[in-house]
């Protein structure tokens, strides 16, 4: 039986439709994770009420799942990577335009650039508008990821495992060293260990 729903959103405007539907679903009430809640986690991000529950429940639970120190990289609408330490310092990370966003941005912008479909490229050098779209696309995330991990090893002094998750995070890792773990229920399990770290009572 379903007695309890902790859900995640950085889209307010769905957030009384989600709850509708669970209730209904259910006959129970819908929590929200924010940014007040209990990660367990010390967080250094300014101000605190900013940071985004998917980035903070990404970190927490690749935290708990694969210890510190540790990079949550998420690739989806926006690329987010964020950075925990080996004292469990949420130390804050970037935040970069996703795949698909990349994609919209250079249709909506340009004048003779077709929308395309997001697809892993057979090399960097290609012969047509569409594949040379979807390559440049892909690997300036590919190139992000390599770099921005580097540079991040290096600002902390130490070797933390990378995971990734989201949509696009197995055909990033695919074609790159950079990424350890690819984990596509981050969120998910983080959600569910959140939820028992902050019982109903306590909320």
């Amino acid at each position: 039986p379903i007695s309890n729903a902790l859900v995640c959103s950085v889209v307010p405007g769905v957030n009384e439709q989600v709850s509708d539907a669970i209730h209904a679903a259910f006959d129970i009430n819908v929590r929200y994770v924010t940014n007040d809640m209990d990660f367990g986690l010390d967080i250094k991000y300014e101000p605190p009420t900013a940071a985004g529950t998917d980035r903070l429940v990404n970190a927490f639970s690749a935290t708990e799942k694969y210890g510190g120190p540790v990079i949550a990289c998420s690739f989806g609408t926006a690329t987010t990577i964020d950075v925990v330490d080996k004292d469990r310092v949420l130390l804050g990370g970037l935040i970069a335009p996703g795949m698909k966003t990349m994609a919209k941005a250079l249709h909506l912008n340009t004048a003779q650039l077709p929308e395309i479909t997001i697809d892993a490229p057979n090399g960097v050098i290609n012969h047509t508008t569409e594949t040379s779209i979807q390559a440049g696309i892909f690997y300036s995330q590919i190139g992000l990821v390599e770099s921005s991990v580097e540079r991040i090893k290096k600002e902390i002094g130490d070797n933390p495992r990378v995971i990734a998750t989201g949509g696009f995070a197995s055909m990033i890792a695919s074609r790159t060293d950079a990424i350890d773990v690819v984990d596509p229920d981050l969120l998910l399990n983080g959600l569910a260990l959140l939820c028992q770290r902050n019982p109903l009572t306590s909320i």
